[in-house]
């Protein structure tokens, strides 16, 4: 067995955890998560060559953030039980990725991933018309609101794996285009919108690192991508220019008081906006080592999360632990970046670094940042021979 395949049970453990809830008719497992998260990670982990690892800068920045939550906490006291549990598990996903063995084909990762992401259009399809909608527009599938961006979310990575292959060429770049048209149809008439510019934005990464006789075929993935989407949203035209109209300017204008904006339940844009206004707002407050795990959401008017994890990081666990966060992102940026131009797995690892981290500065929760560590633990392990803190040169 390869460890892509515990790697795709993680990377897509929001659509499993997704069907197989629909599927029993329940909207929470506790159980069947921890088997998920913990199973695949612990695999992941076992397939790890730890011997002779070089220790990266990386490496010395994510123990120091792990020390700061571990003062904070000793500081604030224990979060809540579910919260301590799901984030113990995100900060796993480092050292288990670090030691990855590297080289290792794709093929099981996209059998997994491909199956996921059509059994998801299919149910996403089906809730389209006719189902219960959410405020905001988006169908209820398998009694979630949130399925269609997790599913979107692994045709994501999928993509990036196609647009990195070292096998790419123009005709294989559209006859994955042809596969994938229908899901980014399906899921962009299901009212998924920031995934989608995040995404955008990752496969313009991989264009960007791309060998010059594939820039054609990754462009032509990217055209592809932009017209399936926009043909999604228009297919729901009347709803996709409310929440445009809403984004763009939702109250005409009008200041709204503190009070507005606590009351706020439909405008995902406003509620972002309360929040991370409030997220700033404390960071002053918030001294070297913050206010413990979860207590933003706990004490916010929206009983939410900030949606951005170095903003909750920099309020939760002070100005050390966002710092220590910060500086590992632009770290294993700065040196993936070095390694994708020349190696097809590194521009997999930076573009889908780039994709998670877009998603986690609109939509992110350290509770659930999983997969912000698993990539830049992966990054850490491609760049591992370059400049480590023993000294040796870069």
């Amino acid at each position: 067995m390869t460890w892509r395949i515990p790697f795709a049970i993680l990377i897509s453990s929001g659509p499993i955890l997704a069907l197989i809830n629909g599927a029993l008719g329940s909207t929470s497992n506790p159980v069947l998560t921890a088997a998920v998260l913990v199973g695949s990670t612990v695999v992941i982990g076992l397939f790890g060559h730890y011997r002779g690892i070089v220790l990266r800068e990386i490496d010395v920045l994510f123990a120091a953030f792990v020390a700061t939550v571990a003062v904070s906490v000793a500081l604030n006291g224990l979060p809540p039980a579910r919260d301590a549990a799901l984030f113990a598990l995100s900060l796993a996903a480092y050292p288990a990725c670090r030691a990855v063995p590297l080289g290792k084909p794709f093929g099981a990762f996209s059998a997994i991933t491909i199956s996921i992401v059509l059994l998801g259009a299919i149910v996403v399809a089906g809730s389209l018309y006719g189902a219960a909608v959410d405020l905001r527009g988006r169908p209820v599938v398998l009694g979630f609101g949130h399925a269609p961006t997790v599913f979107l979310m692994s045709l994501g990575f999928l993509l990036i794996v196609i647009a990195t292959s070292e096998k790419l060429t123009i005709h294989r770049a559209i006859f994955a285009c042809v596969i994938a048209c229908g899901p980014i149809v399906i899921f962009a008439a299901a009212q998924v919108r920031f995934v989608f510019v995040a995404l955008l934005i990752a496969l313009l990464a991989s264009l960007l690192v791309a060998r010059s006789r594939q820039r054609v075929a990754v462009s032509v993935i990217v055209g592809f991508f932009v017209l399936a989407g926009t043909i999604g949203f228009a297919a729901r035209h009347q709803t996709s220019m409310g929440s445009l109209r809403a984004a763009i300017d939702p109250f005409n204008g009008h200041t709204r008081s503190e009070a507005e904006e606590c009351a706020e339940s439909y405008n995902t844009v406003e509620m972002r906006k309360t929040l991370l206004r409030s997220a700033v707002s404390r960071m002053p407050d918030a001294g070297l080592f913050g206010h413990g795990l979860s207590s933003f959401e706990r004490t916010s008017c929206l009983k939410m999360f900030p949606h951005n994890v170095v903003l909750q990081a920099a309020v939760e666990f002070g100005w050390l632990g966002g710092a220590a966060l910060v500086l590992m992102i632009v770290f294993a940026l700065r040196r993936i970046w070095t390694v994708a131009r020349m190696d097809r797995e590194g521009a997999f690892v930076f573009s889908a670094l780039v994709f998670v981290l877009v998603n986690d500065l609109a939509y992110g929760s350290l509770v659930s940042s999983g997969l912000l560590f698993l990539f830049l633990g992966y990054a850490a392990r491609l760049t591992e021979q370059s400049s480590p803190v023993t000294g040796a040169s870069a």
